[in-house]
């Protein structure tokens, strides 16, 4: 029997402003709002590390407690109380990460406000521009709300293998829904990082639009599987 999981990292592209004019003029407002969108994303990379060694030391857990006989429950409980105790971390790094990226999406929301001011960028950019950040934003809510589903069924799992009654059937069972899940996870991760790539495409043409000459660096995601 297998589990997988996936660590999630936001993917997007860092842009560096080559030339920017004095006053803040429709145009400067957009860029701004997009470029502070971006760099509030990039404050949680730093914690994709911590989140992957959670991860792998949970997995590593997870693997002591299957290999034991019901006789060993004392060591089982221990390890189900650590195992716990890292997915609960788990969950904790991840409502972290919501919340910055609320608060990016809330500067793109802004920067949409601001291309209601735009003159002389085509309308279709600017809906295609708008368009990405929502369906992103939505990918990424969808996506979150799936792992934490996924976290929240393994917390469970570790808490049957405490039951001396637990047939290998019954933890089969909750094997499959768990992989279940975590598939799930990996179509709304792929689906976050096609509206990413779309998001960071339709930009850089905004920008060519909006007059501004910027070089983009792409952060490459990063995904993680672990199988039991």
């Amino acid at each position: 029997m297998s589990n997988h999981r996936i660590v999630f990292i936001c993917i997007f592209f860092m842009t560096s402003l080559l030339f920017i004019g004095c006053h803040h003029s429709p145009e400067e407002k957009v860029y701004n709002y997009l470029e502070e969108g971006a760099q509030v994303e990039t404050t949680f990379q730093e914690e994709s590390a911590s989140f992957i060694a959670l991860e792998k030391e949970e997995v590593e857990i997870y693997e002591q407690m299957v290999t034991l006989p019901v006789e060993e429950m004392e060591k089982i409980t221990t390890l189900v109380e650590e195992a716990i105790s890292l997915a609960e971390e788990r969950t904790q790094l991840l409502e972290q990460e919501k919340q910055i990226m609320k608060e990016a999406f809330e500067q793109y929301e802004t920067a949409k406000d601001a291309m209601d001011e735009l003159q002389t960028v085509e309308e279709s950019i600017v809906l295609e521009m708008k368009r990405w950040i929502k369906e992103r934003e939505n990918a990424y809510f969808s996506l979150h709300d799936r792992y934490v589903e996924g976290i929240e069924k393994d917390i469970q799992l570790y808490e049957s293998m405490t039951n001396e009654e637990l047939t290998m059937e019954e933890l089969k069972e909750q094997v499959q829904a768990i992989n279940d899940i975590y598939e799930q996870v990996e179509e709304d991760q792929q689906t976050f990082n096609d509206a990413t790539k779309a998001f960071n495409e339709v930009k850089t043409e905004l920008y060519e639009e909006l007059g501004f000459q910027v070089k983009m660096k792409e952060t490459k995601d990063t995904e993680k599987h672990e199988e039991k």
